[in-house]
């Protein structure tokens, strides 16, 4: 009697993009590292732009009690961002930062000093 059990079929999961899990679909963007960039989130400097296009968007806490976006891109491109504070390419693999005092590597969500 012919067995009627079937081998067991392993598929590959399709490629995504790590901060947003979106298919790549032959995107170009696909092996670009992803940048980031610090957005003025003060009354004056809205309306922003660019951040519909974004990865993430997170908000960091600055000196005198402000607040900057910090903004990540990779999947997908903007015609036009900003105000932009500063720039720079982001370590997707081990999550790390550069703050801007000394420069200093710094962990992602790491808790800020509490004021006095």
């Amino acid at each position: 009697m012919p067995s009627t059990s079937q081998a067991p079929t392993t598929s590959t999961a399709p490629p995504v993009f790590p901060l947003t899990g979106l298919l790549v679909n032959n995107s170009p963007n696909a092996a670009r590292p992803a940048l980031s960039v610090k957005i003025d989130n003060v009354a004056q400097a809205r309306p922003q732009s660019g951040l519909n296009g974004a990865d993430v968007v997170t908000v960091e806490l600055v000196e005198g009690g402000l607040t900057r976006l910090f903004v990540t891109f990779q999947s997908q491109d903007v015609a036009t961002m900003g105000p932009i504070r500063s720039a720079r390419p982001v370590l997707l693999g081990g999550r790390q930062r550069r703050d801007r005092a000394g420069d200093r590597p710094r962990r992602c969500g790491a808790p800020f000093p509490r004021r006095r």
